[in-house]
C-alpha cells in the first residue's frame, strides 16, 4: 500500500501514562479545555455550519529537543490517499507538490510509464526524512507550481529521462539541453542562474542551523552516508530507485550526528 508521507501525517504517540486515562484524569493534567469563539471580522452572523467555537489544542509534550529517544514513538496517519498498487491504477500524487515525485506529473493512463507504486513512497519518504533533519526542505518554490517543482528537481538531480524531457516545452527558459542552469536573460531576474547540488542544500539547511543552534553537527562520515542514502531514493527514474530493504540497510544510523543540549555546548 502506499501512502502520503509527509511530516504532517507523522505523529508522536500519547505518552504511554495516559492512553488508558478517563475525560476526567485527563483535565486534572491539562486543565479544561480552552475555548475561542468564532467571529466573522465583519461582524456578520456565521455561515450555517460554521461552529460558534473552536478549542484551542492542548500542549501535551515537550520541545523537539527536549524528547528522548524512549518518548519518541510514531504513528502514521491520514490514510485517506492510501491505495494497493496491484488493485488499483493511479497515476497521480494527492501530495503536497513539492513532495509528490516527478513520475506524478509525466505519467498517465496509456502511456509509456508505469503508474503509481512503492518507488513513488521512496521519493516521499526522502523528502519527509530531508524535513526531519533539516530547517529548510529539500525542494522550496514560491508559488509552488508544476513548474516550478520540476525545476528544482533539474537543478538539483539533473535532466531528466528523456521520455519526460521531451514534454517540457519551456525547459529552454532554465536549462540547456544537458540538464545544466542557463535562465533566459529575460526571466533572470527572478531566476537565479545558479545551481544548489544537494551537499550545497545539506550545508544550507541541516549543518548550518545545527552550528547556529550550538547542536552537534554531522561528522564527515555521517554526512557521506546520509547523502548516500538519499541519493538512490531521489532517483529520477522510479525504477533505479532504492527498495525499502536497502533504504532499511544503510549505515546512516549509525554516523550521523544528534543533538545535545545547548547548555553543555562548548
Amino acid at each position: 500500500m502506499t501512502t502520503d508521507i509527509q511530516l504532517a501525517n507523522i505523529l508522536l504517540r500519547l505518552p504511554l501514562d495516559m492512553q488508558g486515562m478517563t475525560l476526567e484524569q485527563l483535565h486534572a493534567r491539562t486543565s479544561e479545555p480552552a475555548k475561542e469563539r468564532v467571529v466573522r471580522k465583519d461582524g456578520a452572523p456565521l455561515d450555517p455550519g460554521v461552529p460558534s467555537e473552536v478549542i484551542v489544542p492542548v500542549w501535551l509534550g515537550l520541545g523537539s529537543d527536549e524528547i528522548s529517544l524512549a518518548d519518541s514513538g510514531i504513528m502514521i496517519a491520514d490514510f485517506g490517499e492510501a491505495f494497493e498498487p496491484r488493485l488499483k491504477r493511479q497515476f497521480t500524487a494527492h501530495t503536497p507538490l513539492l513532495l509528490s515525485p516527478p513520475e506524478s506529473r509525466f505519467a498517465y493512463p496509456g502511456g509509456s510509464d508505469e503508474p503509481l507504486s512503492f518507488p513513488g513512497d521512496i521519493w516521499m519518504l526522502a523528502c519527509t526524512t530531508w524535513d526531519v533533519f533539516g530547517s529548510g526542505p529539500l525542494f522550496e518554490a514560491f508559488p509552488v507550481t508544476l513548474d516550478e517543482a520540476t525545476i528544482e528537481h533539474v537543478e538539483m538531480l539533473g535532466r531528466l529521462p528523456d521520455r519526460w524531457w521531451c514534454k517540457g516545452e519551456d525547459r529552454n527558459n532554465w536549462f540547456d539541453e544537458d540538464g545544466r542552469k542557463n535562465v533566459k536573460e529575460s526571466l533572470c531576474q527572478w531566476y537565479g542562474n545558479s545551481a544548489r547540488s544537494q551537499n550545497q542544500r545539506f550545508t544550507e539547511y541541516i549543518q548550518r542551523p545545527r552550528e547556529m543552534k550550538r547542536f552537534d553537527k554531522f561528522s564527515i562520515e555521517g554526512e557521506k552516508a546520509f547523502c548516500d542514502m538519499m541519493t538512490p531514493m531521489l532517483m529520477l527514474e522510479p525504477s533505479e530507485r532504492a527498495t525499502t530493504e536497502e533504504v532499511v540497510g544503510c549505515e546512516v544510523d549509525t554516523k550521523m550526528g544528534s543533538p545535545r543540549n545547548p547548555e553543555n555546548a562548548g
